[in-house]
């Protein structure tokens, strides 16, 4: 009979996160786009404005808690006895925004503090007035609210009891400035004949911006302002954000103006900052004409320039702006503009017909170019004559010199990577891309790139972006040629935690593992476990995802980037990232207690998105380890897949017919890549054999070994290596560790047995070979001799 535990579960939620983004106005029938992110703050954010338990609508609990709550941050604690349980809230969320935002979620990830066991948990969000699931795109409209109901469905597979459920999270709120301003006037006409007279208009104006916006006012013709209904100048009008609304302006006649016809026409100007001016129309207007007085005075420009739209930059457009200097004089009635390319002497005349001073040109080609502009206006005064002395300002004014280029290339320099993005960028638009691995499999994503724009280097963070987990590259304001230069590293470790086999059977961290630790490994040359001290240990980095693999006898070993285990049917060592030879039912080797070696079988692989350390370490020679009981090394060690294994995990033939060709690399070839220690340690010598097939890349080797990547080993004060020599007879502690640390390059004499009988000799793990009492053997990196015996 099964005994049932009733105990009270204490499950706490805490902080719940919700997203909302805004949204357009709704005139134009669509949602538009946005992007950027800003901080939701008092005086204008998204809070909770209540919360309350529904006690009706609540199953199993022992007590019923009020939820506590502080502006973008709520807790809930629930208690119940039952393995079986849910709870229902009331939640208000109030927009006291000048905003329009949208709901787009509730995640909810508990997890039961103190064990791994995660409960199952389901919410569900309802309309309070409806009952309807709230979908994502629910609109929150500025100074509105929405209530909803959260129920929380529990089911606790285990009878534990006291368990407390953390879920961490923050209200975020996103925005985008895009948007537009359209405005239209009426009537067309008026009539400001008499001293002060006032012709009155309606302005009509749309805002789909998702924020108030203050639209500045203006007359293109100089003698006719902007007023209100008393008369005083009107400068600026105000509108809400995604909103339509009408104003009554008024225009009259600047004291002073001289009208040489009884009609005069204008344009109402409007402008706001990030936007090009919007002409609402022309407007004729009949006026005095005073017959006493003549104007004989020309158009004064200044201020000219060309350049490309930052707003909207469209592939052979240029924006051509400009100022009008002089008051008083008659109404412009049309700018002339004057194009030259300067690489060929080719000139192109635009009219703009009307008094605007910003003109947009098209069908332009990359080059050097220069614009002059002059105007005409009512009296019949130009500045066409001038144009042959063009200054920077007067009756023709001109330009400085532009080069104008809106397509740039992006080429890239890459090393065991590829680059998905676009060969070409369009200036003032963020470029992206994405890196992937390519070619060998022990290789990963870089940590950190290199971006040059027009030869100069950019700025990570600022000027771009780059996501090492993703390879996704964001540059930002193109400005001129792309050059993305990164090389695919080589980290290929084990996640925190891991538990590293040592000699005497006892674990320790990989994350605490040091080169005075010595280690069981598997002997490839001879089969069964040896002992080897770290020839290589891999500096702790970080990562946001890894894979963990579980396996038919209930463990499992973590793992970052294409680590290898090996296969027990196929007889060689295969990356846990190659997907056709290592996944569901691959049966891998694991070493038990005794030193032999079982099978077990994949029963699951996992993609765990959670920021971890990881860590890495090869032994001398063989370059394994036991991890978890696991047979283990990493996808850079080549030499683990220079030869075939036999089944019981010992190198095959084709080993011993190599080492009998004696072609191999002494240590001078390799010398400028590697230090010594590393290249006996990791049998480089051996690597000959894949070089002479065109498969090693002695660069791209190096680097996986760069010394930057690689933990110190340990030194004496004047910088010497010191690596460990030790016996099978010496009794090796933490105190007395330093006394076995020898300085590399000197010389170790070999002692005495303490067990003389049948005694053949000193076995040393480093290199499988007998040494005798008394020889001297040159100490390169941490070594351990094994006495060996005959059998009796």
């Amino acid at each position: 009979m099964k005994k049932f535990i009733t105990s009270n579960i204490f499950i706490i939620i805490f902080v719940l996160l919700f997203s909302f983004i805004t949204i357009g106005y709704a005139l134009y029938s669509e949602t538009i786009n946005l992007n950027g992110n800003v901080t939701v703050q008092k005086a204008g954010i998204i809070e909770i404005t209540s919360a309350s338990i529904v006690r009706d609508e609540c199953s199993n609990l022992t007590s019923y808690n009020e939820p506590t709550y502080n502006k973008m941050h709520i807790d809930f604690v629930i208690t119940s006895g039952s393995t079986n349980f849910s709870a229902t809230y009331l939640i208000t969320v109030t927009n006291n925004s000048n905003r329009d935002y949208t709901y787009t979620g509730f995640p909810v990830n508990a997890k039961i503090e103190g064990y791994d066991y995660v409960p199952n948990v389901t919410a569900t969000v309802t309309r309070a007035d409806n009952g309807n699931i709230v979908e994502a795109g629910e609109p929150i409209k500025s100074k509105e609210s929405i209530t909803i109901k959260l129920k929380f469905d529990f089911s606790i597979d285990r009878n534990q009891g006291g368990l407390t459920i953390n879920v961490s999270g923050d209200i975020t709120a996103s925005e985008d400035n895009s948007g537009s301003i359209n405005a239209s006037i009426t009537p067309n006409n008026g009539d400001l004949r008499g001293k002060g007279t006032l012709a009155e208009f309606t302005l009509n104006v749309i805002n789909t911006f998702s924020y108030r916006r203050v639209i500045n006012l203006s007359s293109s013709n100089e003698n006719i302002m902007v007023v209100d209904s008393n008369g005083n100048h009107l400068s600026t009008v105000t509108i809400d954000a995604n909103s339509t609304d009408s104003y009554q302006i008024y225009l009259k006649v600047k004291e002073g103006s001289v009208f040489l016809t009884d009609t005069t026409t204008t344009n109402i100007i409007l402008s706001s900052n990030g936007i090009l001016d919007i002409n609402t129309g022309t407007l004729t207007l009949n006026v005095d004409v005073d017959i006493l007085s003549t104007d004989d005075d020309k158009v004064e420009v200044g201020n000219v320039s060309l350049a490309i739209s930052e707003v909207n930059p469209i592939e052979g457009e240029a924006i051509v702006t400009f100022n009008r200097l002089d008051s008083g004089g008659s109404s412009v009635v049309n700018y002339y503009i004057i194009l030259r390319n300067e690489d060929t002497g080719v000139e192109t005349t635009y009219e703009t017909g009307n008094a605007i001073t910003n003109y947009t040109i098209s069908n332009l080609s990359p080059g050097n170019y220069s614009v002059k502009v002059y105007g005409l206006d009512e009296a019949g005064n130009s500045g066409v004559n001038d144009c042959s002395n063009a200054i920077s300002s007067g009756y023709c004014a001109i330009s400085n010199t532009t080069h104008l280029q809106w397509i740039f290339n992006v080429t890239t320099n890459l090393s065991r990577l590829t680059f998905d993005g676009n060969d070409t960028a369009l200036i003032y638009s963020n470029y992206e891309g994405t890196l992937a691995v390519s070619g060998w499999g022990a290789y990963s994503l870089p940590d950190s790139i290199t971006v040059t724009m027009n030869g100069n280097n950019l700025t990570s963070g600022t000027d771009y972006t780059y996501d090492s987990s993703s390879g996704r590259v964001v540059i930002n304001k193109v400005t001129g040629d792309i050059n993305i230069t990164a090389s695919a590293g080589s980290s290929v470790c084990l996640i925190e935690g891991t538990k590293v086999r040592l000699s005497d059977g006892s674990y320790k961290n990989v994350e605490d593992i040091d080169y005075d630790d010595l280690l069981m490994v598997y002997d490839h040359e001879n089969g069964g476990v040896t002992y080897e001290y770290p020839i290589w240990i891999e500096k702790s980095k970080k990562t946001s995802s890894y894979q963990r693999t579980t396996f038919s006898d209930g463990t499992y070993i973590e793992t970052y980037g294409p680590h290898s285990l090996f296969d027990a049917d196929s007889s060689k060592y295969v990356l846990v990232t190659d997907k056709e030879n290592f996944h569901i039912g691959t049966r891998v080797v694991k070493i038990n207690n005794e030193g032999k070696l079982e099978t077990v079988t994949v029963t699951k692989i996992e993609h765990i998105k959670s920021i971890k350390n990881y860590y890495h370490v090869s032994s001398t020679r063989y370059h394994n380890i036991i991890a978890n009981d696991f047979l283990t090394t990493d996808g850079t060690v080549f030499s683990n897949f220079l030869y075939t294994f036999n089944k019981d995990v010992t190198w095959g033939e084709d080993r011993e017919e190599y080492l009998n060709t004696n072609d191999f690399f002494p240590y001078e070839f390799l010398a400028p890549y590697f230090p010594e220690y590393l290249f006996y340690g990791y049998r480089m010598e051996e690597a000959k054999n894949v070089y002479n097939k065109g498969l090693l890349d002695i660069n791209s080797f190096a680097n996986i070994l760069v010394l930057s990547n690689t933990k110190p080993v340990i030194k004496d004060s004047d910088n010497t290596n010191l690596w460990m020599v030790t016996t099978s007879d010496d009794v090796v502690t933490n105190e007395n560790k330093e006394s076995f640390l020898y300085k590399e390059k000197s010389y170790y004499t070999l002692k005495e047995p303490k067990n003389k009988e049948n005694f053949i000799g000193w076995l040393n793990t480093g290199d499988n070979k007998i040494y005798q009492a008394g020889d001297k053997v040159k100490v390169i990196y941490g070594t351990h001799f094994i006495a060996k015996y005959k059998d009796v």
